[in-house]
């Protein structure tokens, strides 16, 4: 879940040195493990149904997986993407809240503009 700090580092915590996903809106951030976002979204279901939100932009390395910098996303698809998540089998016991705060910190930021980054 959103902490609400500034900057929340709850799911990279002891990765340090390990490739960082950043969302970031304003002056609020969070940053997340790469292994995570692999474990969460790395074995989409192939059910005939096209890509979209991070599912996409990580397996067709577009947006934040394409650049070095900071770049917008669309929120929107991000968050439905990360909801269909939810009841997905995971590897990793944190998994699955670090996708429950990602959907939770995707949906305080709905109405505003988010950037990612992987780092």
């Amino acid at each position: 879940m959103d902490t609400g700090e500034l900057n929340d580092y709850t799911y990279y915590n002891g990765y340090e040195g390990y490739p960082e996903f950043i969302l970031s809106s304003g002056d609020k951030s969070m940053h997340i493990w790469d292994g995570y976002l692999e474990d969460i979204f790395g074995e989409p279901p192939l059910d005939g149904q096209d890509w979209y939100g991070l599912t996409k932009d990580f397996h067709e390395d577009t947006g934040p997986f394409d650049s070095f910098e900071p770049c917008p996303i669309d929120v929107e698809a991000y968050l439905s993407d990360a909801i269909s998540c939810r009841g997905r089998k995971m590897r990793f016991e944190e998994s699955p809240a670090v996708l429950e705060a990602m959907i939770s910190w995707l949906s305080a930021h709905k109405d505003a503009e988010v950037f990612a980054v992987l780092d």
